[in-house]
């Protein structure tokens, strides 16, 4: 099938589009700059942390815990921690290889992801011309999905191409082999990721498109969301806790969370996705007005994009979806867009790729592949801490047999990990899994000297050591949390103070040495 045959108008413009013809290299090109991508960053996601204590926890207990037992303060009486299976996977690659296996699983997944996201553009339709530019400007903007190291999302990202896939080959060819592994993808994604709703209800959505049309029998779509929808249902927790805790967690309002928060005008992401919509609306224009209607787009992937592009602008979080959506339904509108007859930019274009197109693109894949290279060289698969309290947990844990550490948001996975079961802390990033609001609240207030009921909230969540960000040493006591608490730890990061039970120790620094982030505590 080519562009003829799907009603897509050829032009002299497509002339420069055919540099990207062929998928391999324009596949390789892409893939090694967003390995690129990937490599620049080596900063680590602070859920990290507490996925890796749990996989840790796990494999002690033998089972999944039910109650936290990592906090101090105030909990929800029931664990509900969708994710437990990535923190076993994840404390594996942690254990047996460190930063480096946790790098190659990042870039594994990223990988996979693309080249799944392309084989269902192909599978969808045979028209190329957008393919691998449309494809490289998904992946670039979508990188963030996998930059801080690696986190739960990195399986729904890579499910969710999956699925897509899937209803692509089922759409097309009415392949029922496409959707039996679904079920079984099913089970495994309800435990790593709580983005397996998107997978269900994607599933659902082109069910009952597909129950209008009297082409194919529809049934194989109805048994494999069924056998979906019961897959969920092997979730360690048997009553209903589990559907509540998934439901609260979708309408839960995270005002401090920038993920959760509607996408930024200027954030890479927002761009492309709205490039993709305008494309979509002037390839749509152009095909109405040429009598192709609605372009040959099925009913099912303008559902799909509706309802991706709804949750997509509402939280930044799930902007990539509306873009693989796009791109593996809707590339042939988009297509239409940029089929200009001569002139304009594509014109500009077209001249200036029409001398040594392939040399280009071979060029770069040689850059690229260098570019990685070097950054290997320079860096190796060393993960960057900087961020986190390594030096003063490490002071800690050697001075002072334990107790409870009040400790931020950011710090929190870091000191879980790192601490327990002789420290145990007041707040990490499960605060939706695990602390009720009230708990929240009362850390964030007791943390900051300059919030009205700081005074209260300290004596509420009552720590024996805080974690102090910056130097406490240089500071006003009575500025800060009262002559109290003494400063006894400082590096030019952070500060540990302990309650004041004579006259005032000398200040510790860092130690020396190095620091293994990776072995287990308990």
């Amino acid at each position: 099938m080519n562009s003829r045959s799907r009603g897509l108008p050829a032009s002299a413009s497509d002339r420069w589009l055919a540099t990207w013809r062929h998928p391999l290299l324009g596949l390789l090109a892409t893939l090694l700059l967003l390995s690129w991508i990937l490599l620049r960053e080596r900063g680590v996601d602070p859920d990290l942390f507490t996925r890796v204590a749990v996989g840790r926890l796990v494999q002690i207990q033998g089972e999944v815990p039910a109650r936290d037992p990592f906090a101090y303060t105030l909990t929800k009486p029931v664990w509900i921690d969708h994710e437990w299976l990535s923190g076993v996977i994840f404390h594996a690659l942690a254990r047996f290889g460190g930063d480096p296996a946790l790098v190659l699983f990042k870039l594994l997944i990223s990988v996979s992801s693309i080249v799944l996201l392309l084989r269902a553009r192909l599978r969808w339709s045979a028209e190329r011309r957008l393919a691998i530019p449309a494809l490289l400007a998904l992946a670039v903007s979508v990188a963030h999905v996998w930059t801080l190291t690696i986190r739960p999302q990195v399986f729904s990202y890579l499910f969710i191409p999956l699925f897509l896939h899937a209803l692509a080959r089922h759409a097309r060819d009415g392949s029922v082999r496409a959707l039996i592994p679904l079920p079984l993808v099913m089970a495994f994604w309800v435990q790593v990721h709580g983005g397996f709703v998107v997978g269900l209800g994607f599933l659902a959505i082109y069910a009952v498109c597909r129950s209008f049309r009297r082409a194919r029998p529809v049934w194989p779509v109805w048994a494999s969301l069924l056998a979906c929808a019961g897959a969920i249902w092997m979730n360690p927790y048997t009553d209903t806790s589990f559907w509540r805790f998934m439901l609260e967690t979708v309408i839960l309002d995270r005002p401090g969370m920038i993920g959760w928060q509607p996408l930024s005008l200027l954030s890479p992401a927002t761009l492309v996705l709205h490039l993709f919509v305008l494309l979509i609306g002037i390839g749509l224009f152009r095909a109405a007005r040429s009598g192709a209607g609605l372009g040959g787009v099925e009913p099912f992937a303008w559902a799909l994009l509706l309802a991706a592009l709804f949750f997509g602008e509402r939280y930044q979080r799930l902007a990539p979806i509306p873009m693989m959506v796009a791109y593996v339904f809707l590339s042939d509108l988009m297509a239409r867009a940029l089929t200009v007859a001569g002139g304009g930019w594509i014109g500009i274009m077209k001249r200036a790729a029409r001398k040594g197109r392939a040399p280009l693109l071979w060029a770069s894949i040689a850059l690229l592949a260098g570019a990685c290279l070097l950054r290997l060289q320079s860096s190796g698969l060393a993960l960057d801490y900087r961020r986190y309290p390594v030096r003063a947990l490490e002071w800690l844990a050697n001075h002072r047999p334990g107790g409870k550490l009040l400790v931020d948001f950011d710090a929190g996975g870091f000191a879980l990990w790192r601490s327990y079961p002789r420290f145990k802390v007041s707040l990490d990033g499960r605060h939706e899994d695990v602390y009720p609001q009230a708990t929240v609240r009362a850390v964030e207030e007791a943390l900051d000297p300059g919030r009205p009921h700081h005074a209260e909230s300290l004596e509420s969540v009552l720590p024996d050591f805080i974690l102090v960000r910056g130097r406490y040493d240089q500071a006003d006591p009575a500025r800060g949390f009262g002559s109290r608490w003494q400063p006894v730890y400082q590096d030019e990061q952070y500060a540990i103070l302990e309650i004041a039970g004579g006259p005032s120790p000398a200040v510790a620094g860092p130690g020396t040495g190095t620091v293994d982030v990776w072995m287990p505590r308990f």
